[in-house]
This record gives structure tokens, sequence and C-alpha cells, in this order.
């Protein structure tokens, strides 16, 4: 992840957190677990500041949402995986 400011905005905007899972983003980077338990630690530990050496608070919902949506595809829940869900079912009824 990599904390992003609003370059037009000058020092006065809001730090935010965003995923960079191809590592190519711009800025001071940290790395974190892909999973939503390690984020919730840092998160109540308050890591990330420490981490990106920030002295603002941090926005994080960018990272959170990424995360749920991830762990939710690996877990076989979302839109992806309800849809293949249907799909064989379908096949399962009209092969019977």
């Amino acid at each position: 992840m990599v904390a992003a400011t609003d370059r037009d905005a000058g020092d006065s905007s809001p730090v935010v957190l965003r995923p960079d899972p191809r590592h190519r983003m711009p800025g001071r980077g940290a790395w974190l677990h892909p999973v939503p338990g390690c984020f919730e630690m840092a998160v109540r530990r308050k890591a990330f500041g420490r981490a990106l050496r920030l002295q603002a608070a941090v926005d994080v919902s960018a990272v959170a949402q990424y995360l749920d949506i991830q762990h939710a595809q690996e877990n076989g829940v979302g839109p992806t995986a309800g849809r293949h869900q249907s799909e064989i079912s379908q096949r399962t009824n009209k092969a019977g």
C-alpha cells in the first residue's frame, strides 16, 4: 500500500492509503499481509502512521475495501463466485 495525497491541495489534504498490488505507485509504501485480520490489527495499533512516517491521520477505507473484495473472492463469496455457482446449478439441472 502507498500513502497518497492530493497534490493540488497542498499539505493540508488528508493522507489516503491506496492498495498497490503491483508495487508501481509512487510515494512511500508499506507492506501488509493481504489478510483482513492483519489489517485490523494494524489499524488498532495505529501502525500505518509509524510505518509510513506520517504525522496526520490516515484514511484506510480504500485498503479495507480492497481486502474485503479480495478476501471474498478467495473464499468463494461475491458476485463472481455467485454467478459461477448459478451456472453450475443450471448445468446440473439440465443434465438431470
